[in-house]
């Protein structure tokens, strides 16, 4: 199932973040970026890291400013948080990977704030094509 919300997550979110580098408004990058503060703040605190990763995302798809996009993904949200947290579960079981997830997620704020929706969309599909790649790793024998 976690495979499957990730393909899922890869068409919505990729052309949510599209659309919300171009629509944001001030208000919108504000939610996206506190998001983003919390995500730095709950580094150790695995549930609230959780937390503010999902609201990361949801704030980005509510910039999009389309309702239809906007209940669909909220209808989505709680399957959106068992991925979530599975995928960091993952992640960070390598403690540097921390770093570089959060990086990841400063990186697609930046390219929204800046407008560019093309490296937003970029960051967003790999983001999510990373988390894919990992995860199909972490379930691979370990060879000697």
């Amino acid at each position: 199932m976690v495979y499957e919300m990730l393909e899922l997550r890869r068409a919505l979110e990729v052309e949510s973040v599209s659309l919300a580098a171009q629509r944001a408004t001030s208000a919108d990058l504000e939610r996206i970026r506190e998001s983003l503060e919390q995500m730095a703040l709950y580094e150790k605190d695995v549930e609230a890291g959780v937390q503010a990763d999902l609201h990361f995302h949801l704030q980005i798809v509510h910039a999009t400013h389309n309702e239809l996009l906007i209940d669909m993904v909220q209808m989505l949200t709680e399957r959106m948080e068992e991925t979530i947290r599975a995928t960091r579960k993952h992640r960070f079981s390598d403690g540097d990977r921390y770093k570089t997830t959060f990086e990841e997620h400063k990186e697609i704020y930046t390219a929204i704030a800046s407008g560019n929706a093309q490296e937003a969309k970029k960051l967003m599909e790999e983001h999510i094509t990373r988390i894919r790649r990992e995860l199909s790793e972490a379930f691979l024998p370990k060879l000697k």
